[in-house]
């Protein structure tokens, strides 16, 4: 084991969704669920190396599909978002561990 403790813990993103809404569809989700799955997508999208501006037109387009309405903060590292549906906010900030360019995880 090593005598390091990483600084990000990781996020269990399968706890953050309500189990009894198994059939539930992604437009009548709660909004806690709504923008964890947009957080989530600019998650990966900034773990892939895509530049923040792709992050917040892929985060904007997902959050217009869903009907709700949210603002990120985008930095090398980490997403600090505000998600607003019928005037109520959740709030989140996410962060990867690592940084870099996964050619990969990038569609041409």
């Amino acid at each position: 084991m090593s005598k390091f403790r990483k600084q990000h813990m990781k996020i269990q993103w399968h706890e953050l969704l309500d189990e009894e809404k198994e059939e539930l569809t992604a437009e009548n989700a709660s909004l806690k669920e709504k923008a964890t799955l947009v957080g989530r997508v600019g998650l990966m999208m900034l773990a892939s190396g895509t530049g923040a501006w792709r992050v917040r037109a892929s985060m904007n387009k997902i959050s217009r599909a869903l009907g709700i309405v949210c603002n990120a903060d985008i930095g090398l590292l980490s997403i600090s978002y505000t998600c607003v549906e019928n005037g109520e906010t959740y709030t989140n900030a996410i962060s990867i561990n690592t940084t870099g360019v996964n050619t990969d995880r990038l569609n041409a």
